[in-house]
């Protein structure tokens, strides 16, 4: 086999792993009317969160890859328990609804927020945050939207020293809620 021969067919090789390992699939949750990509197949669960409001149920879908520098992602969503009674939801409730999201998450994990941002999904409001466990060196970035009364969290976890964030990126700008048809 001549060198010429060799070495293109080395290089295909490794074009074709390439692809090989990006083994990001789309994740739907029907229920929950959102689409996200991960690089894998997540596990679903199910807990309970108490709110202002009353209890919570949060839907789950988390994936601890095996493989790669994000370490963790996960994606949720839960219903605030509102009577749609009062269809106006003031800017202040939009407000105090994020924050009781982000609190609750922090206070589950026991992180500090050390980055703080507004954001917002289609017109509709949210907040981008990252908070890092005191004494470790995970940064857990989460990106938390308000729906309605639904809020929609994101998030990932990796290393404080991780300088080349594109697969969180990548996460987040895969999410997609989905109308109901």
């Amino acid at each position: 086999m001549s060198k010429f021969l060799r070495s293109t067919t080395l290089l295909a090789l490794i074009f074709l792993c390439s692809f090989a390992t990006d083994a990001w699939k789309t994740y739907e949750s029907k229920d929950g009317h959102y689409k996200v990509s991960m690089p894998g197949i997540p596990e679903e669960a199910l807990g309970n969160v108490q709110s202002e409001y009353g209890w919570q149920v949060s839907h789950v879908a988390s994936l601890m890859p095996k493989t790669g520098e994000i370490k963790l992602f996960i994606a949720s969503y839960s219903d605030y328990p509102i009577k749609p009674t009062n269809p106006k939801i003031t800017k202040e409730d939009t407000d105090r609804l994020i924050a009781g999201t982000i609190n609750t998450l922090v206070q589950i994990t026991g992180a500090t927020i050390f980055f703080e941002e507004p954001i917002t999904y289609k017109g509709n409001p949210g907040k981008h945050v990252k908070a890092k466990m005191e004494g470790q060196t995970t940064i857990f970035e989460m990106k938390v939207y308000l729906i309605g009364v639904r809020t929609y969290v994101l998030t990932t976890g990796y290393d404080s020293t991780l300088t080349n964030t594109a697969a969180a990126d990548r996460f987040f700008n895969s999410f997609e809620v989905i109308t109901s048809k």
